[in-house]
């Protein structure tokens, strides 16, 4: 909602707590991101993103930090001995509102934090795309604000639940 992008992708491992469902308060958002990554807005094609979430989820099923949490995309993740893949990925069409196949060959925008934007850790994979916007805004006052003007302040208890964009086939 804030830069207009196709997609928000950020690491797991910028994400450091979970937000309750209820009133939220500042300290709240400082919990969940404690660094102040500033907002990228890339442009990739539907291939580079396909690239990008299979490099990410290659350590899978150990934690990592570089597992992709992603809005605006679904994907089916398969986890298999040797190599984890993606399948099935889709973009959501914001005129239909449903999520359509990924084009490989489409140009797509991602809304990012700059680590990822510069190719941090096994998102190197987006090093050297073409960057749209930076510094846009450091991503904890992006969601203070989201959910101040979005949400009145106020979480429900239905974001407590996964939201459906990551689905997994294979054993964890």
């Amino acid at each position: 909602i804030l830069t207009g992008a196709n997609i928000g992708m950020t690491d797991g491992g910028s994400v450091r707590a979970d937000i309750k469902a209820g009133e939220i308060r500042i300290k709240d958002i400082l919990d969940v991101l404690p660094y102040d990554n500033l907002i990228y807005e890339l442009e990739v094609d539907g291939k580079q993103i396909e690239t990008t979430l299979n490099a990410c989820i290659q350590k899978l099923p150990l934690e990592d930090g570089e597992f992709p949490q992603v809005s605006g995309l679904t994907f089916t993740l398969n986890i298999n001995q040797g190599e984890n893949k993606v399948s099935d990925l889709k973009v959501l069409n914001p005129k239909s509102g449903n999520y359509e196949p990924i084009d490989y060959n489409k140009k797509y925008t991602i809304a990012t934090i700059d680590y990822i934007a510069v190719g941090g850790g096994m998102y190197n994979t987006l090093q050297g795309c073409k960057i749209v916007r930076k510094d846009i805004m450091v991503d904890k006052d992006a969601l203070i604000e989201y959910i101040s003007k979005n949400m009145n302040g106020h979480v429900e208890q239905e974001y407590a639940k996964p939201q459906g964009r990551i689905k997994v086939n294979g054993t964890r």
